[in-house]
């Protein structure tokens, strides 16, 4: 597919954009008053009817009719028929108040009749709207989270399952679903894609998220926008990372297109990256050092492969003379297994950064989950256990079960796809949580829920990326290259700015430091620059970050039959862009002395980056 042409930006008429706007709110207004309190309302009609009858028939008796004469008369005031030679106060008031119910009965009856039709118009008439293709329980929760925050005032979604029982609930959040394919260019327009501000694509299958946004990408190319909405912002789901990554040189997400910037995020991996970050393996112990980390996952589906990932990204300890991190995988699918091994060996490189294995074990046999508390129970290791199976009771019973065998200091990383039910059992919500003893088993840990992987701040606000982005700028005023926005950096320069930005804690625990805006205790004193030996400690851990990073976008190292250093500059920048090879994927001992400088300098400058966002260094106390 070619690239679609850069558009010119031609206004339409001011006025009519604001009376368009005003139309939507008015009727917006009309659609929430009507659904709220149906039952009142009707209520509401047949007490005023009652009530309007009664003054009726009484005013009429007043006139000296009989009781049904009467009676008859009353009830021809709601057909305008009736009451024109009426006298005396309670026959006008009946007159008139005649009047108003029954324009009031018409009123409600045309809205029941048409509201649905004037619902489902809305999403063409709103502007700055979000909409989220897809309704499964990431969909559901940003549902929730955009209408608590308010903020975008209107949310639409497409779905194409008619019985999803999410449907019924988004719609009492106020959001307006509509049924379909959210890949059909007719309901991205009825969705209003041409005036929205967000399009979440988040189905199930990755090919369809694509789709969607190839089609509002071509929708957006043949209608006009106004200037004052933006761009429209696209975020794609990628369940599949191999895929995800073939996509980086696609067009679609390399290059700057006129009215549509396009992000990716993936759920799984923001549940990796915040576990990570809240419970790091090494656990700040001070004698780990001589020892390895040891991380076992059960179950090698879409979140146990993001957390291996995750975890080879940033488990870089300090005696970096060593390997110090080991995987051990458990799934009983062979393929599976067989599958992501060769692109975890052949493609990424994982034998070069960490002692990993994938077992062919299935953790339903008691034999391979004694093996793991053995594995767990090894006092020379620090190890810890992640159960990421696609059976969540299952999950449960095993999570339970290892808890009471394992040490009580080796977390158990539980993957639960809502905070309620199981997670309860673990997190202590409700009034029926389970009641266990923290110094007779080890803490289970529910990770990876919808509320919050799958919220405005971790996708659209991306708080996790506020120190990612404070280490791109930095660089950038360094290196004083081209100036470009952080939204308009390409996919694998986010994920390296991330990268380096989550090993920050991890470098400083390695030296008994921490970042916060004040300290957590009074008597931690504040740092302003590391000793020599902690340099040279956190610039080796740098060095393997940097190796496992460019190794996990495919990364090789320069073995060509010219040395580095006789190859022209031009040659050299060829070879890093077109081939993604370098000399200096090896071990820090091999580095060349200027090369390990720019690792030094990387530390060095942590104080500079965590002083952007209003961070200091603070020491733990020994």
């Amino acid at each position: 597919m070619s690239e679609p042409k850069q558009l010119s930006r031609l206004s339409p008429n001011r006025l009519l954009l604001g009376l368009n706007m005003g139309l939507a709110d008015t009727l917006s207004f009309i659609v929430r008053i009507s659904r709220r309190g149906v039952a009142l309302k009707w209520a509401i009609l047949l007490f005023a009817v009652f009530f309007c009858s009664l003054i009726g028939w009484w005013g009429f008796l007043k006139d000296g009719l009989t009781k049904s004469e009467a009676l008859y008369r009353s009830l021809q005031l709601f057909v305008l028929g009736s009451g024109a030679d009426a006298h005396g106060a309670k026959l006008q008031f009946a007159r008139f108040f005649a009047v108003i119910v029954s324009v009031y009965a018409v009123l409600l009856t045309l809205l029941q009749c048409f509201i649905d039709r004037i619902r489902l118009y809305l999403p063409r008439l709103w502007s700055r709207h979000v909409i989220i293709a897809g309704l499964g329980s990431t969909g559901i929760q940003l549902v929730e989270s955009f209408k608590k925050k308010n903020r975008p005032r209107h949310v639409v979604v497409i779905e194409h399952d008619e019985s999803n029982v999410n449907i019924k609930t988004a719609e009492s959040y106020g959001a307006i679903v509509l049924c379909g394919d959210a890949s059909d260019p007719l309901m991205l327009k009825n969705a209003g894609i041409a005036t929205a501000r967000y399009l979440i694509c988040g189905c199930r299958e990755d090919e369809t998220n694509l789709d969607i946004a190839m089609q509002a990408s071509r929708i957006l190319d043949r209608f006009f926008r106004h200037e004052t909405l933006g761009n429209l912002k696209v975020y794609i789901h990628f369940a599949d990372m191999a895929f995800y990554h073939l996509l980086f040189s696609h067009w679609l997400f390399t290059t700057r297109i006129d009215r549509l910037d396009i992000k990716t995020f993936n759920y799984f991996e923001t549940a990796a990256r915040l576990l990570m970050l809240k419970y790091p393996l090494e656990r700040g112990k001070q004698d780990w050092e001589q020892g390895t980390v040891h991380l076992i996952i059960a179950g090698f589906g879409a979140m146990g492969e993001a957390l291996l990932l995750q975890v080879a990204k940033i488990a870089h300890f300090a005696n970096a003379s060593k390997k110090t991190l080991r995987i051990t995988i458990l799934d009983k699918d062979e393929k599976v297994l067989q599958n992501k091994s060769d692109r975890l060996v052949q493609t990424l490189s994982m034998e070069k950064i960490c002692d990993f294995e994938l077992l062919n074990e299935d953790v339903e046999n008691p034999a391979v989950r004694a093996r793991m508390t053995e594995w767990a129970n090894n006092k020379e290791v620090t190890a810890a256990i992640a159960i990421c199976l696609d059976n969540e009771h299952f999950s449960a019973f095993c999570a339970l079960e290892l808890s009471r065998q394992v040490n009580t200091n080796v977390p158990i990383f539980i993957h639960i796809s809502k905070k309620k039910g199981l997670a309860r059992l673990f997190t202590g919500l409700g009034s029926n949580a389970l009641k266990i003893k923290p110094d007779s088993v080890a803490h289970i840990i529910p990770f990876g829920m919808p509320e919050e992987t799958s919220t405005p701040e971790t996708l659209i606000d991306k708080e996790l990326d506020i120190l990612a982005r404070a280490v791109y700028e930095d660089y950038q005023e360094k290196t004083k290259g081209p100036v470009r926005k952080w939204e308009d950096l390409e996919e694998w320069e986010l994920i390296s700015n991330r990268a380096q930005a989550d090993h920050i804690s991890v470098k400083l625990r390695a030296v008994n430091c921490y970042s916060a805006s004040h300290p957590k205790d009074p008597g931690d004193p504040q740092i302003h620059q590391f000793s020599n030996t902690e340099i040279e400690i956190m610039s080796k851990m740098e060095h393997n970050r940097w190796n496992a990073e460019r190794f996990l976008t495919g990364w090789k190292q320069y073995t060509g039959p010219v040395l580095w250093e006789n190859l022209s500059v031009k040659e050299q920048v060829r070879i890093k862009n077109e081939l993604h090879q370098s000399p200096y994927l090896v071990d820090w001992a091999d580095l060349p002395e200027k090369i390990k400088d720019y690792d030094r300098n990387a530390v060095k400058n942590i104080f500079h980056i965590l002083k952007r966002i209003h961070l200091n260094v603070y020491q733990n106390p020994d």
